[in-house]
């Protein structure tokens, strides 16, 4: 074993092993730490081949590359890369992800914050086998789960310091939503029910939309979390009453409707907060098309998103408009209070 091995075992068992179990207190002080970097969603596998062979690396790979749902073409969420441990030094120790596999006994998962640098998350896993990860297949979509609320918090912060603060309070009078809207979005249309804000580049378009007169009834809202196909409908109807008004394309009689004969994901946070679908939009009259998610709160606003990202990766650009609205669904979960 080399010096540069050993040094990063005894870091990692120094944290982890004594006391440090669980989610550790992200307050605590990293002053002097360098500044974590990497693209979000990104994730850095540490192998340490003395302990597991290739073949553990590649099934724990398999079962934490889920998908981003509904997609033009199939796209895995996270962006893995494996690195050997005599090869874990300099900037690699830097990004804001990382995950270690360490043999045991009991399974385990275990995070902690800014270790090599600020602003940073580290996964420990510890498992047995290869057989034990797979039967653990369930409870490593944890580790999933938290790298995006991680990165989602992350993109939080960052949208706070490039806030236009004249749209988000427009945002907050007009639908009573908190959305942190980065100076880079504009707004596309707006009167009394409805606000409609884009963010152009040369290779991608978001939009983000709110309309306050398109909540679902409550019998409505409680089958949607089951996927009753009747509601889905419903949320469907109330989307496209919308979007075929407003949201139009470039060319004549051209518009943006949702695409119904295709595979829909509803996601229903136990919060209660409100509901999640993503599937695909289209635009009626002309070739365009991309992802949409849209929220429904029992009582609230609708909120539509949609990308358009032809030929880009979309992982990235989905999870920038989910991370507006986070502080929206927390303060939603407040006043339900």
């Amino acid at each position: 074993m080399t010096k540069t091995q050993l040094y990063i075992i005894i870091i990692i068992v120094a944290l982890f092993g004594l006391g440090w179990l669980g989610l550790s207190d992200p307050g605590s002080d990293s002053s002097n730490l360098p500044q974590s970097i990497g693209d979000p969603l990104e994730l850095v596998v540490v192998k340490n081949t003395n302990d597991f062979d290739a073949e553990i690396y590649s099934t724990l790979k398999t079962l934490i590359g889920v998908d981003i749902g509904p997609s033009p073409q199939p796209e895995k969420l996270l962006s893995i890369m494996q690195v050997d441990l005599e090869k874990f030094k300099g900037v690699l120790q830097r990004h804001q992800n990382l995950l270690f596999v360490e043999k045991s006994d009991t399974f385990s998962i275990q995070f902690k914050y800014d270790v090599f640098a600020e602003n940073q998350l580290i996964i420990l896993l510890q498992v047995s086998s290869g057989e034990d990860l797979i039967a653990r297949d369930k409870e490593l979509l944890g580790v999933v789960k938290k790298i995006k609320e991680t990165e989602m918090a992350r993109l939080s912060q960052k949208f706070k310091k490039h806030e236009s603060q004249v749209l988000s309070n427009q945002i907050d009078v007009r639908h009573g939503l908190l959305i942190n809207v980065p100076k880079d979005f504009f707004i596309a249309y707006k009167d009394s029910n409805i606000t409609w804000l884009r963010r152009e580049t040369s290779k991608i378009s978001q939009g983000l939309l709110i309309a306050n007169s398109h909540s679902l009834h409550h019998s409505d809202f409680l089958k949607l979390k089951y996927s009753d196909t009747m509601a889905v409908d419903v949320a469907f109807d109330a989307v496209d009453s919308i979007i075929t008004e407003h949201i139009l394309g470039p060319l004549p009689n051209s518009y943006m409707m949702l695409e119904r004969s295709l595979p829909t994901h509803i996601n229903a946070p136990e919060s209660g907060s409100h509901i999640k679908i993503q599937s695909l939009w289209r635009m009626e009259n002309d070739f365009m098309g991309g992802v949409f998610q849209a929220y429904f709160f029992e009582r609230g606003p609708l909120v539509y998103t949609y990308l358009y990202a032809p030929g880009e990766k979309k992982a990235i650009p989905l999870l920038q408009l989910e991370s507006l609205l986070q502080n929206s669904f927390k303060n939603y979960i407040v006043q339900k209070k």
